[in-house]
């Protein structure tokens, strides 16, 4: 700072904002001597050489930006102007949620700015429950909403703060459900309201998700019928038959409204309880031993115009008649699996029995073959930092038993094997299932978690 001119200046990083001091040269510049030097700060070179457009000690500034210093030797009455670029480097956050029943997961991840290493203090309702290292936290789904904060301070005790809410998300969307009434029993529903309801994303078909939650039920029309607790319907002796339009709600057990729906209730004169399965022995009574045939279609007609192509991926389909009306049944094998099965059977003229459920066995007839699919089920999408559930399921396609099978599972990239099947074996990049057993159309289910990677934090003038 010797004799007038504009030297080439000087940088000051923070992180949030920059406030001018009384200080501000004696922390800046180390020849500076307050006994003798004075400044001023303004806002362009122009002012600072003129000695206009101060700037007042004690201004914040939150956005980056280059300030002129007038520096003054009181002895010598010489001037010097200095460049001071103010850079703010602000540590930005961003917050995310996962609703993975029964269990929320809070994700805190630090977008830009700040130096590592990074401390993440997590706070429910402003009350602090964790602090270190960690970015997640963990929240039971089946709390009250909350509020969740994450406070992050860097290396230079930069702090920052970013929340989000926590809230059970519930959809009850509306049924149709069937049953055949009886003039002597207690007559129950194979199908749940709850199999298109969900909480948190996750379906009420879970019993752990289940729990979480009861029903009541609502409006009028209940008098022969009652809502039991898992979701299926039952209807009192002598019941008539016909549409029945009823209405139930939905509640936490913790307290608050989840949903309410409506139920097409429709109670039928009869029904016709159709099942395919593999003839092995050719004497067209099904066994025990003697898987169910999926890959075909049932099909129905009646003498009121009815024609109807109907799947199953059991096997078996119970068809609701109406009275006064005569039936014919037969099924068809896919193309796909043609000539390796064929069926034969059908059946004409056939009357309902009011008040029952007849049933009609349709043998397939099969060529000897071992065949075996393997499929990847995903049920949530793959997020940095998160733990995914997923399925492999190895289905035997062919008309012979698959014995003592091996396969091998490779887990995604980026992530690492959290929990694998109990009769599985891990291995360097996955699991592996031996003496895998089928029966025909048999299908085994092996599930396993993965953790995928963190996103890296990148730094200015780090190397990727």
């Amino acid at each position: 700072m010797s004799g007038f001119g504009q030297n080439s200046g000087t940088t000051i990083t923070v992180c949030n904002l920059w406030v001018s001091s009384p200080d501000l040269l004696e922390t800046t510049f180390s020849n500076y001597d307050p006994s003798i030097h004075t400044y001023t700060l303004h806002q362009t070179t122009a002012g600072a050489l003129e000695n206009t457009n101060l700037i007042p000690v004690g201004i914040v500034i939150t956005t980056s930006m280059t300030l002129y210093l007038r520096i003054v030797n009181t002895n010598t009455q010489e001037i010097s102007i200095e460049a001071l670029t103010i850079l703010i480097s602000p540590l930005i956050l961003s917050g995310a949620t996962t609703l993975d029943a029964p269990t929320s997961s809070a994700i805190c991840s630090v977008e830009s700015g700040g130096t590592a290493p990074f401390t993440f203090t997590w706070s429910i309702q402003g009350a602090v429950v964790t602090e270190g290292s960690i970015s997640t936290l963990t929240i039971p789904s089946n709390s009250q909403a909350s509020m969740i904060t994450c406070t992050v301070t860097d290396a230079s005790d930069c702090i920052s703060s970013v929340s989000m809410q926590v809230v059970p998300s519930a959809s009850a969307f509306d049924d149709t459900i069937t049953l055949t009434t009886s003039e002597i029993e207690i007559v129950t529903s194979s199908t749940s309201v709850y199999a298109n309801d969900y909480l948190n994303f996750q379906s009420l078909t879970f019993p752990v998700i289940q729990q979480q939650v009861y029903l009541e039920e609502t409006g009028e029309g209940w008098d022969n019928f009652n809502l039991n607790p898992n979701g299926t319907i039952s209807a009192l002796p002598g019941t008539a038959a016909g549409i029945y339009n009823l209405q139930y709600s939905i509640f936490h057990v913790n307290g608050g409204f989840v949903g309410s729906a409506s139920i097409n209730l429709q109670v039928f004169y009869s029904a016709f309880e159709l099942i395919a399965f593999v003839d092995w022995d050719g004497n067209g009574i099904k066994s025990d031993d003697e898987p169910l045939f999926t890959e075909g279609k049932f099909l129905i007609s009646g003498s009121d115009g009815t024609e109807l192509e109907l799947y199953s991926d059991t096997g078996t389909y119970v068809y609701n008649s109406v009275s006064n009306t005569t039936y014919g049944f037969s099924y068809q094998v896919n193309d796909g699996s043609l000539p390796l099965f064929s069926c034969e059977t059908s059946f004409l003229d056939i009357n309902p029995v009011a008040g029952s459920t007849t049933t009609y066995f349709f043998p397939i007839t099969s060529i000897p073959e071992i065949n075996g699919a393997v499929s990847l089920i995903s049920y949530q999408t793959p997020s940095p930092g998160f733990t995914r559930y997923y399925e492999v399921k190895v289905k035997n396609i062919g008309s012979l038993p698959i014995v003592n099978a091996v396969l091998n599972v490779q887990k995604p990239e980026n992530s690492t094997l959290v929990s694998y099947c109990n009769t599985c074996i891990a291995t360097a990049d996955g699991f592996q299932k031996t003496n895998i057993t089928l029966a025909p159309f048999e299908q085994a289910v092996l599930p396993f978690e993965v953790q995928f990677n963190t996103i890296p934090n990148i730094q200015l003038g780090d190397y990727v």
